[in-house]
């Protein structure tokens, strides 16, 4: 009996809607040799409908072909280097060469497909791990909103900034595979003047524990706040040199410049809407690295999503504007006396 298929207008069940994967391995088949389990042996192929609740990185990434990137078959291809160096080198010198190269590049191109294996594990992991507590952060924060429960919310506002800068870091970690990148946030909020100020509120756990000592705010109309301002609150500033970014006037001198810490980064809008529908930019998300060439052109739409993520949360979880002031930034943050601060201060 033929499947008749389902209306457009009706939602299918879920056996007719689960996608199929082409059953490739089937293509292998010879006579006397069972070549489809061989095949998803080495490919690490999955049934054509699975459910799958969640999956071990640690596990995963060594599955199918990421068995050539452990650890015992780059040392084993490091013995077979050195074995035939040593039989062809008393022989033909240019032979030995020759396999020297090869084995070289074999190593190599394993090491980095390990870290490409790892990575695409790892990642995936810490990319919904940043969503999912999130948004139980969010629907938790909203419930003291709606109890009117001000101590708690307060506390679990202010933790909310730290712990979400370490996870956005912990991700860009692994897509990175650097230790030594990080993550901070800033939010905005207005002095009794009403002049509007981007204070740092999280930063993740690596980042310079002097940094907070000297951190001020950033004022709306000067260094990074300026530069995402005058770009229609789009785009991310890619910042690798801080002298040719004062000279844009994207940067103003502060004493934690000399920190070690932060040698490129990316710059972000936080953009959200507020009650009545307007756009604003309610602060700024920065990606941060050790290295000077840490951060590429490629990580700047990875940037521009997690602005936007925050840019969603931080509306529906913010009491107010005087809100900020209850988190690190706000009046613990010190004040300059001409009211300006570095990018990442």
């Amino acid at each position: 009996m033929t499947r008749k298929p389902a209306c457009p207008s009706t939602v299918a069940p879920l056996e007719d809607i689960v996608v199929q994967r082409p059953n490739r391995a089937k293509l292998l088949k010879m006579p006397g040799i069972p070549m489809e389990s061989v095949a998803r042996s080495l490919c690490g192929w999955q049934e054509a409908n699975e459910w799958v609740q969640a999956v071990n990185p640690e596990e995963e990434w060594k599955s199918g072909l990421g068995q050539v990137g452990r650890i015992r078959t780059i040392l084993g291809a490091g013995i077979v280097d050195a074995g035939g160096l040593a039989v062809s080198l008393p022989f033909d010198r240019w032979l030995a060469i020759g396999i020297g190269i090869a084995g070289f590049i074999t190593i190599v191109g394993l090491i980095g497909y390990r870290r490409y294996r790892r990575a695409l594990a790892y990642t995936g992991v810490r990319f919904h791990e940043l969503h999912h507590h999130i948004r139980e952060d969010a629907f938790e924060i909203q419930e003291y909103m709606k109890a009117g429960d001000l101590p708690n919310y307060q506390q679990k506002y202010k933790r909310f900034h730290e712990v979400t800068a370490n996870r956005i870091a912990r991700f860009w970690r692994e897509l990175l595979q650097q230790d030594g990148v990080n993550c901070a946030i800033r939010i905005a909020y207005k002095q009794q003047g009403g002049d509007c100020l981007y204070s740092t509120v999280g930063r993740s756990d690596g980042m310079d524990p002097n940094r907070h000592q000297n951190s001020v705010p950033v004022r709306a109309d000067k260094g990074i706040a300026s530069a995402l301002r005058r770009k229609d609150q789009r785009g991310v500033c890619m910042i690798s040199d801080i002298k040719s970014a004062q000279d844009k006037d994207w940067w103003e001198p502060c004493p934690n410049d000399d920190l070690p810490d932060i040698q490129m980064l990316l710059a972000a809008p936080i953009n959200g809407y507020d009650e009545n529908c307007g756009k604003s930019m309610l602060g700024i998300l920065y990606v941060t690295s050790r290295k000077k060439l840490g951060l590429l052109r490629l990580h700047v739409e990875y940037v521009k999503a997690l602005a936007d993520l925050l840019g969603m949360i931080y509306p529906q979880i913010t009491l107010s504007t005087e809100a900020a002031d209850l988190s690190e930034g706000g009046p613990q943050e010190r004040s300059s006396s001409h009211g300006t601060a570095s990018v990442l201060d």
